[in-house]
């Protein structure tokens, strides 16, 4: 056994069953917005902090679903536990009018969607659903582990649609990052099926 993985061992010892941990770093701002992941990333250039780190301050994960702990050594990062979460998931409505309904012709989404039977007056009706049902599974911990990078920990989360032809239903993957106690936010609708 590696140094992280006793340190990790002895960490998560301390939680109980499979409870929510929060990501500390004192003493450093946390990032509720994009502004404030890119100011922590620019903090990083200037400082002895990871800008992982950083940007991890505040976040939620469950014991059973979270990055390595510690992320590096020396790592100033600390874990809390938490019971009490006020779980959000929020989109901006450029991700489905400018992004998802946007003909791109190597990388045509639009063209998906519109398979399924949704255009670009679904928009609205996406976006609520998605917010839905990613609260809803980030919540339970139903979600996988993407990249971790400067902006912080990226997570994969599974949306399934009904196809508006009434015949059956599509299931995909969409992306989201993850901020500080309890919120996420939609980083792309479609990631693949």
């Amino acid at each position: 056994m590696n140094v992280f993985d006793s340190i990790r061992e002895k960490v998560l010892s301390l939680f109980d069953g499979g409870g929510w941990i929060k990501w500390i770093h004192e003493g450093t701002p946390r990032a509720y917005d994009n502004d404030g992941k890119i100011a922590n990333i620019r903090l990083s250039l200037s400082t002895n902090h990871c800008a992982k780190c950083l940007n991890m301050n505040g976040c939620c994960f469950p014991k059973n679903n979270m990055p390595v702990y510690p992320l590096h050594f020396n790592c100033h990062c600390w874990l809390m536990p938490v019971n009490d979460i006020r779980f959000k998931a929020d989109c901006d409505m450029r991700k489905f009018k400018e992004y998802a309904f946007k003909f791109r012709p190597a990388d045509d989404k639009s063209g998906l969607f519109l398979t399924w039977g949704y255009d670009i007056i679904d928009a609205d009706w996406l976006l609520q659903e998605y917010c839905r049902q990613a609260k809803e599974k980030y919540s339970k911990g139903e979600f996988t582990r993407f990249k971790l990078d400067d902006y912080g920990q990226h997570i994969n989360i599974r949306i399934t649609l009904p196809r508006k032809d009434g015949k059956g239903y599509v299931t995909l993957i969409s992306g989201w990052l993850v901020y500080p106690d309890g919120e996420i936010k939609l980083t792309t609708p479609y990631g693949d099926k």
